[in-house]
């Protein structure tokens, strides 16, 4: 894998890099979320990044300009880009993770059956420790196997 890597180190695009790990590069989650990078101009002395901003927050990206070009520096290496250009515009949909599935509740036999297990524990607190987490097991059950 690492002669592939070495292979190919010089053909990628810096702004595919950015884009592709641009909130481990900002850092922060929020900073992340409210802009994207879309391309790096190469100038004769320096670079310029240009960077999509959602509109109301372009002011917050312009004052966080310095912290945006030292990180995408540092994951760069060197000094590839010496300023921004902030393009006000909406952000590329970013792919969202599906909400986890609800839990279904247990059946009255299901709770019954669970409960009448129990039914020899003498310590109250213990079994209602015991009954809480097995009423969990029981509904994750459910939600793995149909």
């Amino acid at each position: 894998m690492k002669t592939l890597e070495a292979r190919f180190k010089g053909q990628e695009d810096p702004t595919h890099r950015l884009q592709r790990r641009w909130p481990e590069i900002v850092g922060d989650e929020k900073l992340a979320k409210l802009c994207e990078p879309v391309r790096v101009i190469k100038g004769r002395v320096g670079g310029t990044l240009e960077i999509r901003v959602q509109g109301a927050f372009a002011p917050l990206i312009q004052h966080r300009a310095d912290f945006v070009i030292n990180a995408v520096n540092l994951h760069l290496g060197g000094k590839p880009v010496d300023r921004l250009r902030i393009i006000q515009g909406p952000l590329t949909a970013q792919p969202r993770k599906p909400p986890p599935p609800k839990p279904v509740p247990l059946t009255a036999a299901e709770d019954l059956a669970l409960q009448q297990e129990l039914g020899n524990v003498s310590d109250a607190k213990l079994r209602a420790a015991l009954l809480k987490l097995g009423r969990s097991v029981m509904r994750r059950q459910k939600l793995i196997s149909p």
